[in-house]
């Protein structure tokens, strides 16, 4: 026999006490919330007037919050000048706005009711006030009526 064999510990016994690389790690995030969820410790035991009652409760972050802060952390990381990344990516800015240049701007579409209402309100602001016909003729015919009853 080997002296590997004639070992008393078992197989299991050696690997367990070997760290190995598969070796699931927990995330600081869940140890907190572990730690914050566990019962009572002997501490509060030894200081009972000491409540864990206002404690925040700790969550592993949603799938759609984790892409949103990896995308923030990619975005920083190539715009930081030290950061020398591997492949090179071509932003590009995607609005709703035409990319106008201080030489040629191309001014926005107004429509003919638009121009009409701000036409109306230069003219109120600066005391040329045009009434339609139509309004005046109702308000005439209001102040002949209020004239006939007294």
């Amino acid at each position: 026999m080997s002296s590997s064999n004639s070992d008393s510990s078992s197989e299991d016994d050696l690997t367990s006490s070997v760290p190995s690389s598969r070796q699931i790690v927990q995330s600081p995030l869940s140890f907190v919330t572990n730690v914050l969820a566990a019962e009572e410790t002997e501490e509060s035991v030894m200081f009972p007037a000491v409540k864990r009652s206002n404690r925040i409760l700790l969550k592993e972050p949603s799938k759609r919050d984790m892409i949103i802060y990896k995308r923030y952390v990619n975005f920083e990381r190539r715009s930081n000048p030290q950061y020398d990344p591997d492949i090179h990516i071509v932003m590009t800015v995607s609005s709703a706005f035409t990319i106008d240049s201080t030489v040629d701007v191309i001014p926005p579409t107004v429509t003919k009711t638009s121009k009409e209402i701000y036409q109306n309100y230069i003219q109120k602001n600066s005391g040329r006030v045009t009434v339609p016909a139509a309004s005046l003729a109702l308000y005439k015919k209001y102040v002949n009526f209020n004239q006939l009853q007294h």
